[in-house]
């Protein structure tokens, strides 16, 4: 099946979910930021939004690929909404924390379903030439609906209505429903093979050992996991600290830099889409450019909290989402275009819980480090120890991957 209106259909769809997926993640976490003055407490906001899909993330991407379906991703949207209520009275009625959190959690699950089931069914109505074009085209999507939700959150913020928050992000639910409705219905032959059943109920060790495996897709992996961490974890903690307590520009900063941050994530696809060989490796197994573009984003990470002026600062927060987007969509691309179809929920869900999972301990260390030491050199230190465990991880998942390469342990 190709079919570019289904295509473009899905694609939007998912730009509109997403959109007030984020929206209401930015207004509550900016929400708990005023109340508490704790980056820390508004850090969990994010942590509890992507840390849970860990946890069954290899079980639940193999029920997605198992009974994908345009009720599937429908009624996920519809369940959504009933989430979004939730925070809406927790927030409204100023409920303790914990109660926002186990709602959040539940609510990433939603969310995480989502992804990997649009991805898969893009995986079905693409042919391989065309999955790298459409997977950089969703992904875009992802990285734009931040720009819309920053924007939104500067006009409907200011006013401190949390109830005007709950019947956008709930309207952006229904119409993404509606959309998917209209989408031609899968036949079963195309998302169900005598391979899928292999695995009944597949653990998330099983996943990673098959992807470790082989070089190219654990290199593509580890990248993705790596930078997603430093950088979008410093993303979350950063959008809402910088504006709020360190330049004291209220609200309507928070979509300033949300803003910046997706300026840069537009050129950074740009350069992806127009000279996608600029990222091309000549050693896959030992990718300089990728560490090049890693280290070039760190300086920029560090420069934006370094300075007092505010314009250097969101200079530095464009830069450092485009060179996050540089190294991060060549490999998330290349990972996807690897995929075996039949798996690709499975494949997607794993790589996505993953990121999430240590996006999430750094969003902690970052929060807990600027409340403690400051945001310098809080900043630092975490970048520091990040990269003492980003070595340790690599060289373990080279070995493990050698080991199963050989039968020893898979």
């Amino acid at each position: 099946m190709n079919n570019k209106r289904e295509f473009y259909k899905l694609l939007v769809s998912s730009f509109v979910s997403q959109s007030g997926s984020h929206f209401l993640t930015l207004a509550l976490s900016a929400f708990i930021l005023v109340s508490s003055g704790s980056p820390i407490q508004a850090a969990l906001v994010f942590v509890v939004s992507y840390f849970p899909s860990i946890l069954v993330s290899s079980r639940l991407g193999h029920w997605v690929d198992t009974r994908l379906s345009r009720f599937l991703l429908a009624r996920n949207e519809l369940i959504s909404i009933f989430s979004t209520v939730l925070c809406g009275v927790i927030i409204a009625n100023k409920l303790p924390l914990v109660f926002l959190c186990i709602v959040l959690a539940m609510r990433s699950l939603l969310i995480f379903v989502t992804r990997a089931a649009a991805a898969k069914w893009i995986k079905l109505i693409t042919p391989p030439e065309l999955q790298t074009g459409r997977i950089k085209l969703f992904y875009l999507s992802f990285f734009l609906s931040t720009a819309l939700a920053g924007v939104l959150l500067g006009f409907t913020i200011s006013k401190y209505s949390i109830w005007k928050i709950v019947a956008i992000d709930s309207f952006s639910y229904v119409v993404s429903a509606i959309l998917i409705l209209t989408l031609v219905k899968l036949p079963k032959s195309q998302y169900v093979d005598g391979n899928t059943g292999a695995v009944l109920h597949p653990h998330i060790f099983e996943t990673l050992s098959t992807i470790f495996k082989m070089p190219l897709v654990r290199n593509s992996f580890l990248v993705v996991c790596f930078s997603q961490s430093l950088f979008q974890g410093a993303y979350s903690v950063l959008v809402s600290y910088l504006p709020i307590q360190h330049f004291k520009t209220g609200f309507n900063g928070v979509g300033s830099f949300q803003i910046a941050a997706s300026i840069g994530i537009t050129g950074g696809f740009l350069i992806n889409w127009f000279w996608e060989k600029l990222f091309e490796e000549k050693r896959p197994e030992f990718p300089m450019k990728g560490l090049l573009i890693f280290s070039a984003a760190i300086i920029c990470l560090i420069s934006t909290t370094n300075t007092e002026i505010i314009s250097l600062s969101l200079g530095s927060f464009l830069l450092l989402n485009f060179f996050y987007e540089c190294v991060w969509l060549h490999n998330s691309s290349e990972f996807f275009r690897a995929s075996p179809k039949a798996s690709a929920a499975r494949y997607q869900f794993t790589l996505s819980a993953c990121a999430a999972f240590f996006m999430s301990l750094s969003t902690l260390a970052y929060s807990m480090a600027i409340e403690y030491w400051g945001l310098n050199r809080g900043v630092l230190f975490v970048l520091a120890f990040s990269m003492i465990v980003v070595v340790m991880i690599s060289v373990a998942a080279r070995r493990s991957g050698e080991v199963t390469a050989d039968g020893g342990h898979y």
